[in-house]
C-alpha cells in the first residue's frame, strides 16, 4: 500500500482533452490529419547533464526550465540504445531495443565500426528465430530486419555490466554497460492534448521501479505524479528522477485516459511501432 495516498480526486473535466465541449480532442484528430500521433511528434524531455535540477521543456513560447513536471504517466517502457562510440554526439544509434530482449539494426551494417561488426555477427538472430515473433511471421525474407540479442543466453557483451570503456577524471574505469538502458515515461499534463516523452538515464530506472511498487494499489495511469530531479554529487555529478504521487483520478477520468492513451501506446509499443491512432471520442 502506498504511503502517499491522496484524498484529492481529479475529475474528467480537470483535463483539457477530456472536458465536455473542449476542442482539444477534436484538434488532436483533425490537426494530425486523422492519423493520431507518433512518438516523434511528442515534445522530448531528457535528464539534464551535470546534475542539473531543472527540466527543459519546449513550448509555444520557447524552452522553459521547470523544477517539476506533473501529470499522469499514461505509459512507461524501457529502451536500449547502442551507439557507435561512447563519445555520443549526433550519431544515429547502431542498435535500439524496445523490448530489452532484442535490438534492431538502425544503420547499414557496413557503417558499423569494424570492431563492433565482429562482435555483433556472433549474436545475430537467425531467420527462424526472428519469425517466432508474430509481427514478422509473414514478412518476406529480404524485408526482415537484422536483429541481435539484447538479453538472454546469447546476449551482446555490450549489454553486460563492466563493458563500458569510459574512465572518470581520476582514471577509474566505469562499471556500467557499453549499451545504455533508458527509462521512458509518457506524461500527460492537465492542460495538454499530447503527452510529454520524458527520457530518463539508467540511474533513474530503479527509482521509477521502486516508486511503482510503493504505489501498487493503483495502476500508474490512475494517479497524478510529480517528477523532479535530485543531484548526485561526485567526480561526475548526475541527476536522478524523483517521483511523488499527488492526486488520484476519478474512475471516469482514469478509464478515459487509459482508452485514449495507455491502451493505444501500449499496443503500438508491443507491435514495435509507436504510431498511435486516436481512439473514438466519447
Amino acid at each position: 500500500m502506498a504511503e502517499n495516498l491522496s484524498l484529492t480526486v481529479v475529475e474528467r473535466n480537470d483535463f483539457l482533452v477530456l472536458q465536455e465541449g473542449s476542442y482539444a480532442a477534436e484538434a488532436l484528430a483533425e490537426n494530425m490529419d486523422g492519423g493520431g500521433f507518433s512518438e516523434q511528434d511528442l515534445i522530448q524531455v531528457k535528464t539534464p547533464s551535470g546534475g542539473g535540477s531543472y527540466w527543459e521543456v519546449a513550448g509555444p513560447s520557447g524552452i522553459k526550465a521547470e523544477a517539476f513536471i506533473e501529470g499522469v504517466i499514461v505509459f512507461k517502457c524501457l529502451k536500449g540504445i547502442l551507439w557507435p562510440s561512447e563519445n555520443m554526439s549526433d550519431d544515429i544509434p547502431v542498435l535500439t531495443s524496445d523490448d530489452m530482449k532484442v535490438g534492431i539494426l538502425r544503420i547499414p551494417f557496413d557503417d558499423v565500426p569494424e570492431d563492433m561488426q565482429l562482435v555483433l555477427i556472433d549474436h545475430e538472430l537467425t531467420e527462424e528465430e526472428i519469425r517466432t515473433d508474430p509481427k514478422y511471421a509473414k514478412t518476406s525474407a529480404e524485408s526482415l530486419p537484422r536483429l541481435f540479442w539484447w538479453d538472454g543466453p546469447n546476449k551482446l557483451p555490450y549489454c553486460e555490466y563492466g563493458s563500458s570503456t569510459k574512465v572518470d577524471a581520476k582514471g577509474v574505469a566505469s562499471k556500467g554497460k557499453r549499451a545504455k538502458d533508458k527509462q521512458v515515461l509518457f506524461v500527460l499534463q492537465k492542460n495538454s492534448a499530447l503527452p510529454l516523452r520524458i527520457e530518463l538515464g539508467p540511474t533513474s530506472i530503479k527509482p521509477v521501479r521502486t516508486f511503482m511498487m510503493q504505489n501498487a494499489d493503483l495502476p500508474y495511469y490512475r494517479f497524478m505524479t510529480k517528477i523532479g530531479l535530485k543531484k548526485i554529487e561526485g567526480t561526475n555529478p548526475y541527476s536522478v528522477a524523483t517521483l511523488q504521487r499527488t492526486e488520484v483520478l476519478s474512475p471516469e477520468a482514469g478509464d478515459m485516459l487509459k482508452a485514449r492513451y495507455t491502451d493505444l501506446i501500449k499496443a503500438a509499443h508491443e507491435a514495435g511501432k509507436l504510431n498511435m491512432v486516436t481512439a473514438d471520442q466519447d
